[in-house]
């Protein structure tokens, strides 16, 4: 007779396959964060050299994390109003759904030219984050589900342990006492 199944040890690596991919995120996010940092630094430096308010950058980067969801997103930015009490309004760009990349042409009708090299640059990299992001995203979701599939057998049927394996023991006990 094989042995039976232990399915202790599947729900232990389940947990462990589900903290890396946790920290497979958490990697992704410093990554993201790192470049869009390093964007809105080389913006700001720009900005400082170029005076007026015509030189000021019209795109927006923002990089941030819920849960295991990681959102990178461009956005344009328009200024209303009088110079003294002006409104920024936010647009967000959109997005190939299969390339997981902004498309060069709606990013660089929004750049300055000073910006447009370090735009680029910089979608690269987060389109390369944002794919990531997906596959690993759904690979928590799957070892989510896996864990509870295999908790659930775990406690419903108790494979192995305890009555079931008592009862054939018993069994075999009795056909060679008689």
């Amino acid at each position: 007779m094989s042995k039976p199944m232990d399915l202790g040890v599947c729900v232990k690596a389940y947990d462990e396959a589900l903290a890396a991919l946790v920290r497979c995120i958490d990697e992704l996010h410093e990554v993201g964060m790192a470049a869009a940092t390093a964007y809105w630094d080389f913006v700001r430096r720009e900005e400082a050299r170029r005076p007026g308010y015509e030189n000021r950058t019209s795109l927006e980067l923002s990089c941030y994390r819920r849960g295991n969801h990681i959102e990178i997103k461009w956005s344009h930015i328009k200024w209303f109003g009088k110079t003294g009490s002006r409104t920024k309004v936010r647009t967000p760009l959109r997005r190939g759904t299969e390339t997981f990349a902004y498309h060069e042409n709606t990013l660089k009708a929004h750049a300055k030219e000073w910006e447009w090299e370090m735009v680029k640059e910089t979608e690269q990299k987060m389109a390369i984050i944002r794919q990531s992001a997906r596959h690993v995203v759904r690979a928590i979701i799957s070892m989510r589900s896996t864990g509870k599939v295999d908790k659930k057998n775990l406690l419903g049927l108790n494979w192995g342990r305890g009555s079931g394996e008592a009862e054939e023991d018993e069994h075999a006990e009795i056909d060679h006492e008689t």
